[in-house]
């Protein structure tokens, strides 16, 4: 949770933004930023990235 509320303060263009943090029921949920675009499963191979492409993405 505090790595959560952390993470809520940081603004920059490539992290979506944390909304809302919290528990209802006993399960804990964050409320982000809707990002169009293709999720990440269709974006990476079932194998992994290759470090290159990785790094690229990262960097």
């Amino acid at each position: 949770m505090q790595e959560a509320k952390s993470i809520s303060s940081l603004q920059h263009p490539n992290i979506c933004v944390v909304h809302d943090i919290g528990s209802k029921d006993g399960v804990d949920f964050m409320v982000i930023e809707y990002v169009t675009g293709q999720t990440l499963d269709k974006v990476i191979p079932a194998g992994g990235l290759e470090a290159d492409l990785a790094l690229k993405w990262t960097g």
